[in-house]
């Protein structure tokens, strides 16, 4: 190779990693802002008293999720309005689902079953959605010959589930 097609070579590799330098910083840096990109994701809140914590992330679906144990024994609802205040106080609104979060009985064993309550709310730029999903045990006795509920209490600890994830725009079947 002679040196006028070596000086050619090494201009023209040096002019291609200049303009890769140039798209690579464009494209992290100067997307537009109105659809979210280019900004760091937002970060689920921890709970004061949680324990075990374990945060999961997955950056190009922009999803995370956060689940802990709160082991205190709470009122009921306690962690839920917790979590509500906190995100009304950022500019979350809660998406309505029709009825008002109460706890919804799910699998059951003898003598116990898994109470579960769930809320949607969506950020301030309406891009992300967060579901809070708070689960705890409750304990109940029946009477064995008629069936009925005789007592029944909310053992101390819960679960919670914090899922954050960019919302899903589906094409609506409306002409």
């Amino acid at each position: 190779m002679t040196p006028e097609q070596r000086r050619t070579l090494i201009f023209v590799l040096l002019l291609c990693f200049v303009f890769l330098t140039g798209v690579a910083y464009l494209a992290r840096y100067m997307r537009p802002s109105g659809m979210g990109w280019g900004r760091e994701e937002p970060v689920i809140p921890s709970h004061p008293d949680a324990q075990n914590e374990l945060r999961h992330k997955q950056e190009m679906l922009g999803w995370q999720s956060l689940t802990f144990e709160v082991n205190k024994n709470y009122p009921s609802t306690a962690v839920f309005d917790y979590y509500r205040g906190l995100l009304k106080s950022e500019g979350y609104s809660p998406i309505p689902t029709g009825q008002e979060p109460t706890w919804q009985p799910t699998d059951m064993e003898e003598g116990k079953r898994r109470l579960i309550m769930t809320g949607y709310w969506v950020d301030p730029e309406g891009l992300r959605v967060l579901q809070l999903d708070v689960s705890c045990v409750e304990e109940f006795t029946r009477d064995p010959e008629s069936g009925r509920l005789i007592s029944q209490e909310i053992l101390p600890g819960q679960r919670v589930e914090l899922t954050l994830s960019r919302k899903v725009f589906l094409p609506s079947d409306e002409g």
